[in-house]
């Protein structure tokens, strides 16, 4: 089984990773992380199971979408991360839906 995880190097994302590839449960699971950053990833053992690729969802909508069809579960932990721009993309999602309303 093929996961495809979005947003794997944040907080749900990366944990999440490294538990499944802690248990022996999981041992014929191989996990697909994309995030546009790479600051948990390397903390992760090093193992054969785990394939990172650093894209950016807003952007590389070609390569995610083929990714998504090789894989078997899709995980969409995808967030905007700092608060910044949690307000401004925020504001201009409501000020769209105002406008289209």
């Amino acid at each position: 089984m093929k996961i495809l995880i979005l947003g794997s190097d944040g907080f749900i994302g990366y944990h999440l990773s490294n538990s499944i590839l802690a248990d022996a449960r999981f041992s014929d699971v191989k996990i697909v992380g994309v995030d546009k950053y790479k600051t948990r990833t390397d903390m992760l053992p090093q193992d054969n199971r785990f394939e990172f690729h650093q894209l950016n969802i807003m952007e590389d909508h070609g390569i995610i979408d083929g990714l998504i069809e090789d894989c078997d579960v899709l995980l969409p932990f995808v967030a905007i991360a700092t608060p910044k721009l949690y307000i401004l993309v925020g504001s201009m999602l409501a000020l769209s839906n105002c406008l289209i309303e």
